[in-house]
C-alpha cells in the first residue's frame, strides 16, 4: 500500500511540476522557520537560567523617552536598587553593578593587548547569583574594601 501511494505521489510531482516545487519549497521553508523560532525562544528563556533562583531574578529596565527616540537600557539611577529594597517589601535582596573597561599590566609590565570588562559589585551580587568560587567564603566575599573576584579564565 505505501509503494503504490508513493508511486502516486512521484507521478503527481512529475505531472505537476510547478506547483510541486511551491508546495515543497513552502513545506521547507515553513519547517526551518519554525526550527529558527524555537531556537531563538529556547536561547532567551535559557538566559541566566543556571543561576539557583533563576525565577525568582529581576532585572529592572529603564525606559528613557526622548522626543526623537525611546531608550530602553538597564542603566538605572544609583539609589533606585536601595530605594526598592527598603519601599517594597517583595525585594529581597538588591545588587547594583558598574562597568568598566580596565587594562591589565602583565608580569612583564606590559599592558595587554585586550581590554578586559570588569565590574564593580555590591557584597549582596553573590547572595543573588550563583557563581561558583573556586577558592574564598562566598558569604565574606567582598566584604571588605580592595577585595576581588577573578574568573578562572582571566
Amino acid at each position: 500500500m505505501l509503494k503504490n501511494y508513493l508511486k502516486t505521489a512521484v507521478r503527481n510531482f512529475q505531472r505537476q511540476k510547478g506547483n510541486s516545487f511551491i508546495n515543497i519549497t513552502g513545506l521547507a521553508l515553513g519547517i526551518s522557520v519554525f526550527f529558527l523560532i524555537v531556537q531563538y525562544v529556547t536561547f532567551e528563556l535559557s538566559y541566566d537560567g543556571f543561576h539557583k533562583n533563576a525565577d525568582r531574578i529581576y532585572r529592572v529596565r529603564n525606559d528613557r523617552i526622548y522626543s526623537d527616540k525611546h531608550d530602553k537600557s538597564a542603566g538605572c539611577p544609583p539609589a533606585l536598587a536601595p530605594t526598592l529594597k527598603k519601599e517594597f517589601p517583595e525585594v529581597l535582596e538588591s545588587a547594583r553593578l558598574r562597568g568598566t573597561d580596565a587594562i591589565f599590566v602583565n608580569a612583564d609590565r606590559k599592558i595587554s593587548d585586550n581590554l578586559e570588562k570588569v565590574f564593580y559589585a555590591e557584597p549582596s551580587f553573590l547572595k543573588i547569583f550563583s557563581f561558583p568560587l573556586l577558592k574564598g567564603n562566598i558569604k565574606a566575599v567582598l566584604e571588605e574594601p580592595y577585595t576581588v573576584i577573578i574568573s578562572d579564565s582571566l
